[in-house]
């Protein structure tokens, strides 16, 4: 290693110098034996491969951009941090974006797709060297082609752009002056009259995909609220989120591309009263009745027992995000759970959590119940709140033996002090449920109702009786100590992987912290 690296310091044989770039490449990917540390060692020998790459001789330049994408494979955070602290090194590797060789810019996004993974500094530095003007420069050149495997590594970089790095989202802002933003350049790449194709390649796939994971990326949950409203707002009025339905209501989406739109629609809506009115406008036809995409998504949810189980769960955040601050939609949900015909109620969004909530199928289950608490969350109106508690639900599905929400929420109540009793020698689903209930009792007291044996103080002495205080609190203090609690509070946006994921979400973590704090017993 150490000799073919002191022949590209002593030699200007172009030859020479392609073969010794050549076997080092080899050599790092072949060789699991090879010494790649002993090369980045000395910072020299990294300085002269930027010197390569911006040389004349094709050839060269390429072996030399190859090498270097090499190195990234095992000692990526080193060569990262050698070439951030290089004079000229992030504008040389940008500069390489100009050339118009297909191979060379297609090695030359691949090696950047690798050093701006998890690197804030050369994220930004990049972006500061005209980073995003290149990678747009390159999707002129493609025609904004999604089929090339050319854009697609410029989408990937630019997701590693984006990602989490709020100075380059206000960059990707603005734009030259007398050019399109950025952002509704992308747009492009939404190629509406070609999409209704049956048939997607794998590679139209993945472009499309990767285009999908950016727009989310611009409005996720954990990036500024400034920016956040910015892009939600561009999304709507540069058309991006009406193609996004457009390919929502296709039939022949593929199933990774649906799952990922739902996800993007609803970070894409959330917060945002304009775009959610948009979005109560697109209209899609089910049957012989005329039905929203909310329906027909709410259906596969809860009906959907053969659909995947990552688009059920997707289709639950979709909803979660389309009921935040949305009196709209909860009262037009709300108005449709009180007792109709049988066929009416067939067709209403709250038959379907309905049926949810008493489904036999715990994903259904588990999705009608989250999807209720959304309905009750936040600024909720109080008569809205009192006609959920109406409606009428047969655990069994039996009309006959059929009870409000008020009364089967009194007969839960009856069981939570046995429940917090129970032996705590249990498995870690049993121990989260008794703190849930612990928690429940907790919201009680707070309530401050003075209704019999369910007020305040009748709580709080049957706590003292039949438990104790201390090991009341104890019990309490595990519900945010648990696995499930500490993954849904660090985790805005809702993905589970499988069903054993399903317990609390992100939501339901912020309730507990705001009635912890000023709940005492």
């Amino acid at each position: 290693m150490k000799i073919l690296a002191n022949i590209l310091h002593g030699t200007a044989d172009t030859h020479l110098i392609q073969v010794t770039l050549e076997t080092l490449s080899t050599l790092v990917t072949h060789d699991i034996t090879s010494d790649k540390e002993m090369y980045i060692d000395n910072k020299e020998n990294v300085h002269v491969l930027l010197e390569y790459i911006i040389k004349s001789d094709f050839i060269v330049r390429r072996a030399a951009i190859q090498f270097l994408t090499a190195i990234t494979i095992n000692c990526m955070k080193e060569l990262q941090n050698i070439i951030f602290e290089t004079p000229s090194g992030i504008s040389k590797l940008v500069y390489i974006l100009k050339d118009k060789h297909e191979n060379l810019a297609l090695d030359e996004l691949r090696l950047l797709q690798n050093l701006t993974r998890n690197h804030r500094p050369i994220q930004v530095s990049i972006v500061r060297q005209k980073g995003f003007k290149r990678l747009f420069d390159i999707f002129d050149r493609k025609d904004y082609d999604d089929e090339s495997v050319t854009v697609k590594e410029c989408l990937s970089v630019l997701l590693n752009l984006l990602q989490d790095n709020t100075i380059n989202q206000n960059y990707f802002k603005e734009h030259p002056i007398q050019e399109l933003p950025y952002l509704k350049c992308l747009n492009k790449l939404f190629k509406i009259d070609f999409i209704h194709d049956k048939y997607w390649s794998p590679q139209k796939m993945e472009n499309i995909y990767l285009l999908l994971q950016i727009i989310q990326r611009l409005t996720s949950p954990t990036n500024s609220k400034h920016n956040i409203i910015d892009y939600q707002r561009a999304i709507r009025q540069y058309d991006i989120l009406q193609n996004m339905c457009v390919i929502l209501k296709l039939a022949n989406v593929p199933m990774r591309i649906l799952i990922q739109i739902i996800s993007t629609i609803a970070d894409v809506i959330d917060d945002s009263a304009e775009n959610k009115k948009f979005l109560d406008s697109v209209m899609n036809n089910y049957g012989i009745i005329q039905q929203s995409v909310l329906y027909n998504l709410l259906n596969v949810m809860i009906n959907g027992r053969d659909k995947p189980f990552e688009l059920r769960i997707a289709i639950l955040y979709f909803l979660r995000c389309y009921l935040y601050q949305n009196e709209f939609g909860k009262s037009m949900i709300i108005s449709t759970l009180s007792y109709q015909s049988e066929i009416a109620n067939h067709y209403t969004l709250g038959s379907l959590l309905i049926n949810g909530y008493v489904s036999n199928d715990a994903v259904a289950s588990w999705c009608s119940s989250i999807g209720f608490s959304c309905l009750i969350g936040g600024h909720f109106d109080k008569a809205h709140k009192e006609e959920m508690l109406k409606m009428v639900i047969s655990i069994d599905q039996s009309p006959i033996n059929g009870k409000t929400l008020m009364e089967l929420s009194s007969d839960l109540l009856k069981n939570l002090i046995s429940q917090v009793c129970l032996d705590s020698d249990t498995d870690g689903r049993g121990r989260l449920i008794q703190s849930l209930c612990a928690f429940v009792l907790c919201l009680c007291i707070s309530s401050y109702n003075k209704i019999g044996s369910y007020s305040n103080d009748s709580i709080k002495q049957l706590i003292c009786k039949e438990i104790n205080i201390k090991s009341f609190q104890d019990i309490r203090k595990r519900l945010s100590e648990s696995e499930f609690y500490v993954k849904a509070f660090q985790n805005p946006q809702l993905k589970l992987a499988t069903p054993d994921e399903m317990a609390l979400t992100y939501d339901f973590t912020q309730l507990h912290e705001y009635t912890t704090s000023s709940t005492e017993v």
